[in-house]
């Protein structure tokens, strides 16, 4: 083999080694920004949905007391009115949950069975409140408010379980980009360290192997 050849040779182990290094950096990249990104694409989106959640069944919380000591038929309608669309928009909170697949895990979907059920009790706590209210049975609303605000607590602790889960998984993404950034370089340095020692081999080995005092091209 001619030394151009042998030069040839050593170039191209030498390019195998660095675009192999090179796809090996860039699918780690791929994967750190994934992982670091979690928390803005998934945990904090997640909460925010949430939280719209909560607000509107505080908002109904809210008109119920409203429309318990209102008189008025037509100021009542109005309330109701408003409470129909808090109702609506808590419910289209939870299914965007769903619908922008937010959901993770199983533990994740769990919850969020729990946050559809907690609504579904508050809509019929809410039916029927508005219901007796109607009929000017205020005190008998009044009672069954009283009595339903385990319903309204309920709601509030199955929404704050879903939101310690998705403060848990960012928490936890953020520390998995952190272990995946340091083994990425740890390993980039073996195999970097690994491809200089072995191109320093062969070019020794090629080069060692040539005759004593040869020119030849």
């Amino acid at each position: 083999m001619s030394i151009t050849q042998r030069f040839g040779l050593l170039t191209f182990i030498a390019a195998l080694g660095l675009i192999g290094l090179a796809s090996f950096s860039l699918h780690q990249m791929e994967r750190i920004f994934a992982v670091a990104n979690f928390a803005d694409t998934n945990s904090l989106p997640s909460v925010l949905v949430l939280d719209d959640a909560y607000r509107e069944a505080m908002t109904i919380e809210g008109l119920l007391w409203q429309h318990i000591a209102m008189t008025d038929t037509d100021k009542m309608a109005v309330i109701e009115q408003k409470l129909n669309l808090s109702t609506l928009a808590l419910l289209s909170a939870l299914e965007k949950y769903e619908k922008d697949g937010l959901i993770v895990n199983e533990r994740d979907h769990a919850l969020l069975i729990a946050d559809y059920a907690a609504q579904s009790a508050l809509n019929s706590l809410r039916t029927s409140v508005v219901y007796l209210s109607k009929s000017k049975k205020k005190d008998a609303a009044l009672k069954l408010m009283l009595d339903g605000q385990g319903t309204f607590s309920n709601l509030s602790d199955a929404m704050q379980a879903h939101r310690i889960l998705n403060y848990d998984l960012g928490k936890h993404s953020a520390g998995e980009a952190e272990s995946t950034l340091q083994y990425a370089l740890r390993f980039h340095m073996v195999i970097t360290g690994l491809v200089i020692v072995f191109v320093v081999l062969v070019g020794v080995i090629l080069f060692t192997s040539l005759p004593s005092g040869s020119n030849a091209p």
